[in-house]
């Protein structure tokens, strides 16, 4: 039947990532990817790290879902794990699996970044399983942030939740050092202005945009659509914009460019 054809299709697909690249993909079966994908990390955790409390759904199966996951990437990475590795861990996907390494293969190096925003202490403990989130993560032997606020905002959840103090650089756990530290990051420019010299429908595409609105002002907006871009913010802005300056009615326009979220 089709799922078998698909099926077929994903073998081969993961078959040539590990060959040629050495990927290997981890198969979860339908139940447990949507409780650990769409369940805790979307409706849990997503909205409680970016600090949106009243959004936050949170089903107990969802969470046996999101460790049986994390316990499969564990399984997966030890069956390839060699002496001296380091692992790199990345995203709040993954917050149990540090720990979860750590307990069965001590000797190895394990860092962990977190590519979202990490939460003021009183927003992250409305969050059930806080505390194992934070033992979880406290596995890996360095812990990236992208901002020093999301720093401060970890060391605090460590000492108001776990009773852990910490230093700004470090926090001793048990007779290890784990290594704390804000690397802000961005984005690769190059990848978006080459869009213009490089690319023929981007620069058609451009022409004709500038051809329907000339002589108006154009403000762009590109974003995910995701309720934490503030597009709806964004439009309701526009809009007082033009109610309190009724001399630009006319002159400006806004493009939103909204690319439909996962």
């Amino acid at each position: 039947d089709t799922s078998e054809i698909i099926d077929k299709e994903r073998r081969a697909i993961t078959k040539e990532w590990a060959d040629k690249y050495r990927y290997f993909a981890v198969v979860l079966d339908r139940q447990t990817a949507h409780g650990f994908y769409e369940g805790i990390a979307n409706e849990a955790l997503w909205p409680i790290f970016h600090h949106f409390p009243s959004l936050l759904r949170f089903d107990p199966e969802h969470w046996q879902a999101y460790v049986r996951a994390n316990e499969a990437f564990r399984d997966e990475i030890l069956k390839h794990l060699r002496p001296n590795d380091l692992v790199w861990i990345h995203d709040y996907h993954f917050l149990l699996l540090p720990q979860m390494l750590r307990e069965v293969a001590p000797e190895i190096g394990i860092g962990f970044f977190l590519h979202v925003p990490f939460p003021s202490s009183s927003v992250f403990r409305t969050l059930p399983k806080r505390e194992e989130l934070l033992q979880g993560m406290l596995g890996a032997d360095y812990l990236g942030f992208h901002t020093h606020r999301y720093l401060q905002h970890f060391r605090t959840s460590i000492l108001r939740l776990l009773g852990l103090t910490s230093q700004m650089d470090h926090i001793e756990v048990g007779k290890r050092i784990v290594r704390l530290e804000a690397l802000p990051i961005g984005i690769a420019p190059d990848q978006f202005s080459d869009l213009l010299t490089k690319g023929g429908g981007t620069r058609k595409q451009l022409a004709e945009l500038k051809q329907r609105f000339a002589y108006r002002k154009i403000l762009l907006g590109v974003d995910r659509l995701d309720y934490t871009k503030g597009i709806r913010e964004r439009l309701r802005a526009y809009r007082r914009f033009l109610q309190d300056n009724p001399s630009w009615r006319g002159k400006v326009v806004l493009i939103q460019v909204a690319v439909p979220s996962r």
